[in-house]
């Protein structure tokens, strides 16, 4: 049967050739009834939909990705293709595995701590990633330095009017290794304290044990008369976060000795391989 001999009514899908009734019902646009006709048929218009709203949530995760201060390197990295060496943190692993936004006590976190290279920070991108993945939520990741000067309240601020103390998800990465002074240390205790009372999930991975966090800082900080905010930070973590450690020895001190011992393999191996040409007969 001929395409073009056929009803009026009827069209035929230029995608999968099926044929359907290319009216839809009258609209008015400005008095005037017009009768839209359709370009695709149906089951072709859902997928194209489909596809649409699939490709508008992939560049809205990009955006909250780049927005998060994620490492480009690390955007596809989930607590499902993580390498084998850090499989046996089971712990953090499980809690990520079942954390979700919905849950009553969403908002509360861990404070992961333990020595450097154990994974602190590498389960905080799985964490994010997973929230905005699966959540399209706004998170971001940040050592203190960039906390504070991502704090301030102004319409140019990269992290909405009202600063990063407000986001939905906030990671405070290496807590404890910068220099502070009385204005940061109030800063920062301000930033916990609200997000404390707004119970919004944050996170805090340290080196230093928790229980020590207020006396490490009262040193960083140098003045004793900051003991009482030391104390009162100190006290508003436990509340806010999960207590939560990562145990084992540094991955990458454990890569750096594996490199020397092959390296040092690999120069017996040439050596031997020189004396023993050396000594075959002519």
């Amino acid at each position: 049967m001929d395409k073009k001999t056929n009803s009026s009514k009827i069209s035929y899908c230029p995608i999968c050739n099926r044929s359907f009734d290319t009216k839809l019902e009258p609209i008015k646009v400005l008095g005037i009834n017009i009768t839209p006709k359709k370009r695709l048929c149906e089951q072709c218009s859902n997928k194209k939909n489909l596809e649409v709203i699939h490709n508008e949530n992939k560049l809205k995760i990009l955006e909250l990705q780049k927005k998060s201060n994620i490492p480009k390197f690390f955007y596809n990295t989930d607590i499902t293709n993580i390498s084998l060496q850090w499989k046996w943190q089971t712990k953090i692993i499980n809690f990520i595995k079942n954390w979700s936004p919905n849950y009553s006590n969403n908002w509360r976190l861990p404070f992961l701590f333990g020595v450097s290279g154990t994974g602190k920070t590498l389960m905080s991108y799985c964490l994010i990633n997973k929230a905005i993945k699966e959540y399209q939520i706004d998170a971001a990741i940040l050592d203190i330095a960039s906390l504070i000067a991502n704090n301030k309240e102004t319409d140019t601020n990269s992290y909405g009017k009202f600063g990063i103390q407000n986001i939905n998800l906030l990671i405070i990465d290496s807590f404890g290794c910068h220099r502070i002074n009385p204005w940061i240390l109030d800063t920062l205790y301000t930033i916990i304290d609200n997000r404390l009372k707004k119970q919004l999930p944050t996170m805090i991975t340290s080196n230093v044990d928790p229980t020590a966090i207020g006396k490490y800082f009262l040193e960083l900080a140098g003045n004793v008369n900051l003991k009482h905010i030391c104390s009162a930070l100190e006290d508003r973590i436990f509340e806010l976060c999960l207590l939560m450690k990562l145990n084992g020895t540094s991955i990458r001190l454990e890569k750096a000795l594996k490199s020397i011992k092959d390296d040092k393999q690999s120069n017996t191996d040439y050596n031997l391989q020189w004396i023993t040409k050396k000594n075959l007969p002519n």
